[in-house]
């Protein structure tokens, strides 16, 4: 073999990737390069500066006097613009070190990847550089060096090339949502085997694509080959730091201050301080918001803390108008007796937001000349101190209708009949799962009749028992007092109610 020539070299390397700090959350937000796409521009480099020396160092020349090797100059169909071209005799592929390869399946890889580099063809730089980056990009080799040797049967090309290390291991940071099943199913048929570039890219863009589908923002930042093939992957996932809560006037758009606590708001949130941050789960959580009722418009924006992976959540609230009193009246011809025949009348309140905590209040009362009606109800959706998102419903009801409407019509000789009802309930309310939610309610109702002097009736106009339900006797009057207790389960499909009266 003859003199090696070190003046002809094409040097690329670019499997090791520089160490960098964890992406900061503005890049982890926006779209960010694969951690090996810089592999390519460290061969680049390299070939600007073969390029700059290669034309300068002729490749034929020898340490004795020779012949001047044959050459081809001027434009070519081959080439690019003028570039010089040099005729090879030999191509080979070796070790670093200039020995044979210990694994042929590996020569054959390298060789297989040459298109332009064969033996007896006039070559240019450009050309050498291509099957430079062929080869480094078939991802079985650290460093791919190009060295011409002068020898007694012309220019032998030899491509001296660093296989990468057998996989052995890997170490994965950073990656607290992604499940370690996902990362041993991505590498269970390559242990002991050589590391691959190419697979390990494949694997990269599959992590990227586990978060993305779940809505997750997360990518890998970082990887290298440390030594005694362990592989080394650091991911990057944006962390919820605080979130804040600012709500917005209705007509401005500026910030205002709000009726609603913001513990009511943060405590129906699934996103909390320290987790990964999930814009599927911030969607949820904005539908949430929607679903109490109270909020005309709720965004949240994402906003990068300084360098680091974090990001503050700011949720912008617009409150609706919660509350509000209606009335009305009018003549009803059912009712022609009396100085105010036929006047009626209704007074209604709500409020959505009790005390700036979602509680909700009705109030509602109509009156006639003889019947009534007053309703109250309450919920609470979600008990104070309790963790379980316990709802309670608190009802009461006083009515009073006109008796004609159930026994028939009026006596002459009996003045007519009043009934009176007062009605109770309270109800609990809890989820268990995602699809299964239970009720638990208890129901009072009282029931009496009274003629138009407001005492109570005991028997009607034939004398008979006014009720036939069980009956109390107090201050000789007769009452009908039920109590129900009932438990609903609810599914998706499915209502089971047990009742007990």
């Amino acid at each position: 073999m003859g003199p090696r020539r070190d003046g002809v070299r094409f040097i690329s390397s670019g499997v090791k990737l520089p160490r960098a700090s964890p992406a900061p959350a503005h890049a982890l937000l926006s779209a960010a390069l694969p951690p090996f796409a810089h592999i390519g521009r460290a061969i680049d480099a390299a070939a600007r500066r073969v390029a700059a020396s290669f034309p300068r160092v002729p490749a034929a020349r020898a340490e004795t006097p020779a012949a001047p090797l044959p050459r081809r100059h001027g434009k070519d169909s081959g080439g690019a613009g003028g570039e010089e071209r040099v005729l090879i005799s030999e191509v080979a592929v070796r070790g670093k070190d200039g020995e044979p390869l210990e694994r042929p399946e590996l020569e054959e890889a390298a060789a297989g990847a040459l298109r332009a580099c064969r033996p007896n063809a006039a070559l240019t730089v450009r050309e050498v550089q291509e099957d430079v980056h062929r080869v480094v990009e078939s991802g079985l080799f650290r460093s791919c060096m190009p060295v011409a040797v002068d020898t007694r049967d012309g220019i032998r090309l030899v491509f001296e090339v660093e296989p990468n290390q057998d996989f052995h291991g890997l170490v994965c940071e950073g990656a607290n949502m992604l499940p370690s099943k996902f990362l041993d199913d991505s590498f269970r048929d390559h242990h002991g085997k050589i590391i691959n570039i190419r697979h390990l890219d494949q694997v990269i863009k599959s992590i990227n694509g586990w978060y993305q589908e779940r809505g997750l923002t997360g990518m890998v930042s970082y990887a290298e080959i440390l030594s005694g093939g362990i592989l080394r992957l650091q991911v990057s996932e944006a962390e919820v730091n605080n979130i804040n809560i600012r709500f917005l006037d209705r007509r401005t758009g500026e910030p205002t201050t709000g009726k609603t606590k913001p513990e009511t708001i943060l405590q129906q949130l699934t996103t909390k301080k320290g987790q990964a941050y999930n814009r599927a789960q911030v969607k949820r959580d904005v539908e949430t918001i929607l679903t109490m009722g109270i909020m005309e418009d709720v965004t949240i924006i994402p906003q990068p803390v300084g360098d680091s992976n974090k990001v503050d959540l700011v949720m912008n609230l617009v409150e609706r108008k919660s509350g509000g009193f209606s009335a009305g009246g009018g003549i009803s011809s059912g009712i022609t007796n009396g100085p105010l025949s036929g006047l009626i009348g209704s007074f209604a309140y709500s409020q959505r937001n009790v005390f700036g905590r979602n509680k909700k209040l009705n109030l509602s009362l109509e009156r006639g000349q003889i019947d009534s009606i007053f309703r109250l109800n309450y919920t609470d959706p979600w008990i104070d101190g309790d963790n379980k998102r316990t709802s309670r419903t608190v009802m009461v009801q006083n009515s009073r209708t006109p008796g004609t409407l159930i026994h028939g019509g009026e006596h002459p000789d009996h003045s007519p009949i009043t009934i009176g009802r007062v009605t109770a309930g309270i109800e609990y309310s809890r989820p268990f799962r995602p699809k299964w939610s239970g009720t638990l309610g208890l129901i009072f109702q009282h029931a009496g009749a009274r003629d138009d002097k407001g005492n109570p009736m005991i028997r009607d106009f034939y004398n008979s028992q006014l009720t036939a339900r069980s009956q109390i006797l107090i201050s000789h009057s007769t009452l009908v007092c039920t109590t129900s207790i009932y438990i609903t389960v609810y599914t998706t499909n499915t209502v089971v109610r047990l009742s007990y009266y």
